[in-house]
This record gives structure tokens, sequence and C-alpha cells, in this order.
């Protein structure tokens, strides 16, 4: 019985952590979006990937182990600067 609740634990946790990663860098996201700032990728997590989805030419990728989370804008493809982005806003 004590392995059963032992992995509803890990199993619990892991949604959590990917649950509240998500919710953060759709922070991020939709901040992006309100200033027109492209987002080409959010990403979820480390390692293999689990789920991949493009959507209005930004692709959502959840991987294997929800450690951090980042999006990818078009201030960091073209190796702008923070600062050099910010003056669009």
């Amino acid at each position: 019985m004590i392995p059963i609740i032992k992995i509803l634990y890990y199993s619990m946790f892991y949604i959590v952590m990917i649950i509240s990663f998500l919710f953060h860098e759709l922070g991020h996201y939709f901040v992006s979006k309100h200033y027109k700032i492209p987002v080409h990728e959010l990403h979820i997590g480390k390692g293999p990937v689990i789920f991949k989805k493009s959507y209005n030419n930004t692709n959502f990728i959840i991987s294997l182990i929800p450690i951090c989370g980042y999006n990818i804008t078009n201030c960091l493809v073209h190796n702008k600067s923070v600062t050099l982005c910010s003056q669009k806003l």
C-alpha cells in the first residue's frame, strides 16, 4: 500500500510543478504578446519532449523534468539586448 501512496505523491508533485511553471511562463508570454514582441517558443521543463504544439507562430513545449521554464522572444533570437527590446514598449 505504501508504494502506491508514494507514486501518487510524486505524481501530484510533478503535476503541480508543471502547472506552476506553466502559469508563470504564460504571464511572460501574455505580456510579450501585449507589447507586440513575437514569442517563438514557450518551453516548460528539461529533457525529452513529452508534448509539443505549434499555435500562432509559437511552439508550446512541455519536457519530462519540470525544473524550469522559458520563453524565446524575437529579442533573444536576434541577439538584441533587453534594453533594445524594451525601447519598443
